[in-house]
């Protein structure tokens, strides 16, 4: 009902209540503020909707950490966040805030993780280019109603490791000038709408990069056309390729083999046809393989025996044929696996698996 219990905690550096109905307790925020020596405040879905815009006298001088997601406000977002200059992270992920231009992320210079997905900036380029004069490593503004044009204002993020960029507006290529970021390792620009851009020229500013740092790309549900380059191979540190649900044309390249630390390869529900590559045998660490409801031809017994860590394969809906190759049940990790609707002659059963708990094989 109330956090006047609070008060008395005058040496309290860190306070984790997430998950804590706050519904009723409107004085939340001016018994904080008298929390001077508060370092970390983590008040996550709280059920908070009220984030009072003004407060008189700001104490919480040394708040370094301020995790005030997944809740709904009803507010823009208040003046006084701006002025917490200690700041070096900021979560207001699903709080639906509005951040007014008038406002500045400018003072925030030590910041080093934001989260302001689902926020509405009121100016989106203004918003971007006051954050690009911070330390920011990671940044996440999705469902922010951000544009293409609007990303020629991330170019001086350089320390950047982490951008989300889902849901937003991003109809156009990706400039050029995000060729800067190349120690970007993780990158999801999924949920957009790029109509008939070509997956080449969209992934053409992270090629550029000497020595491409990315770990994890996703690109899934995002309206992408166009072969998989050949370049792909480039991006030797990836981890996770997520670039289901497009329209991706052609072959998988043989240069797939090269992404070595590949953990989850996600190709599913596109238009690629042709064989699956002897080198993604290669992948000796790929976990996830998903390459359902395509229109792949060929067997699996040239590649199939090398990917030794696999634990989940999907490759339903496609024109795979031939026999099931013995080598399928010699992978012991595979715990769910669905070749349904393709031409392979044979029968296997979970009999065939050691830990197989999924199988869908008509």
């Amino acid at each position: 009902m109330n956090t006047h219990w609070l008060s008395s905690l005058v040496m309290l550096h860190h306070l984790a209540m997430s998950g804590v109905d706050l519904s009723k307790a409107t004085d939340w925020l001016h018994v904080i503020n008298d929390l001077s020596s508060l370092v970390q405040l983590h008040l996550s879905y709280c059920k908070l909707s009220h984030i009072h815009p003004h407060v008189p006298s700001l104490n919480l001088t040394s708040l370094s950490l301020l995790d005030l997601s997944l809740n709904s406000f009803d507010s823009s977002m208040p003046p006084w966040i701006f002025s917490l200059t200690s700041l070096l992270s900021l979560d207001l992920n699903g709080c639906f805030l509005s951040v007014p231009s008038a406002h500045s992320f400018r003072n925030l210079t030590d910041l080093e993780f934001l989260d302001l997905d689902g926020s509405n900036f009121m100016n989106s380029s203004l918003v971007l280019k006051e954050l690009s004069s911070s330390n920011l490593i990671s940044l996440d503004i999705g469902s922010c109603g951000v544009s293409s044009l609007d990303l020629d204002s991330l170019h001086n993020l350089t320390n950047l490791l982490s951008l989300g960029l889902s849901s937003n507006e991003l109809t156009k290529r990706i400039p050029k000038s995000l060729g800067n970021l190349c120690n970007l390792k993780e990158i999801d620009l999924s949920f957009n709408n790029f109509g008939n851009i070509s997956l080449t020229y969209l992934l053409e500013s992270f090629f550029e990069c000497k020595s491409s740092a990315l770990e994890s790309l996703s690109f899934s549900f995002s309206g992408v056309s166009g072969h998989l380059p050949d370049q792909l191979g480039q991006l030797s540190n990836l981890v996770h390729l997520l670039l289901s649900d497009n329209y991706i044309t052609g072959t998988i390249p043989h240069s797939i083999g090269q992404l070595s630390f590949l953990r989850t390869l996600d190709l599913s529900v596109n238009q690629m046809c042709g064989s699956i590559p002897f080198s993604i045998g290669r992948l000796s660490l790929l976990e996830v393989l998903d390459l359902g409801l395509n229109q792949l031809n060929g067997s699996l017994s040239e590649w199939i025996g090398g990917l030794s860590s696999l634990k989940k394969l999907y490759l339903s809906h496609n024109r795979l044929d031939g026999n099931l190759p013995d080598r399928l049940g010699q992978l012991t990790k595979l715990v769910s696996l669905d070749i349904s609707f393709n031409l392979f002659t044979g029968v296997v059963t979970e009999a065939h698996f050691t830990n197989l708990v999924s199988l869908n094989s008509l």
